[in-house]
């Protein structure tokens, strides 16, 4: 029952992700959403004890890689060093106007949201670790929820087109179908890789099926 369950969370999720994390700057509420959920999902997905493939992406050593670097940020570095990185003239400028001795900076700017874009990452993570895990939804499965909410968000497109309303951002480019995304770009790119998920799936499901009847 549990391997079942965590099958369709791993297909839920995917489907929240694809109507609600198609957006940045305009949607930061469902990101966070979406990063928590994935979160659970990433250790829902390590607490079943699953220790094969799951685990063994060759991706761990890159992800341990960018924390270090978002850790890194923090350091703080005396202005000899700082002051010499691309962009900080400006910064360096500001504290003579005032009348101030530069003092120690961190290696971003803004080390706070440096850190905060590590969990970008989780969403896609989460869904990458959790199909690969035993249990995991099978092609069909997916292939189904991909391709219905691509159908889905052509028709909130057309919607958009024809009405000028039913747009999901307020960030977004109007005028446009841009579906469940802020972007038309990233919409088209969208129904393409659906698209091609479909085609893909339904020419090896008749293969095997044409193969099954050669068989027999």
């Amino acid at each position: 029952m549990t391997t079942l369950s965590r099958a369709h969370a791993t297909t839920a999720y995917l489907v929240l992700v694809l109507l609600f994390g198609g957006a940045s700057a305009a949607g930061l509420s469902a990101n966070l959403m979406l990063q928590f959920l994935g979160a659970a999902l990433i250790a829902w997905t390590v607490a079943d004890g699953d220790k094969g493939p799951a685990l063994r992406t060759g991706l761990g050593r890159f992800l341990a890689a960018l924390a270090v670097l978002a850790l890194v940020q923090f350091v703080p570095l005396p202005p000899a060093l700082w002051s010499l990185l691309p962009g900080r003239d400006a910064v360096l400028h500001g504290f003579t106007l005032i009348g101030e001795a530069p003092p120690w900076l961190t290696l971003s700017l803004n080390p706070w949201h440096t850190l905060a874009s590590l969990a970008w990452w989780i969403p896609a993570r989460a869904l990458f670790i959790s199909m690969r895990a035993s249990g995991a939804p099978g092609n069909r499965q997916i292939v189904v929820a991909v391709t219905a909410v691509a159908a889905l968000s052509v028709v909130v497109g057309g919607l958009q087109t024809s009405t000028g309303s039913a747009y999901i951002y307020d960030i977004t480019n109007f005028g446009e179908g841009t579906g469940f995304f802020a972007n038309s770009n990233h919409q088209g790119s969208f129904l393409l890789c659906a698209l091609a998920l479909w085609a893909t799936w339904s020419t090896g499901e008749a293969r095997a099926a044409s193969g099954g009847r050669g068989d027999r």
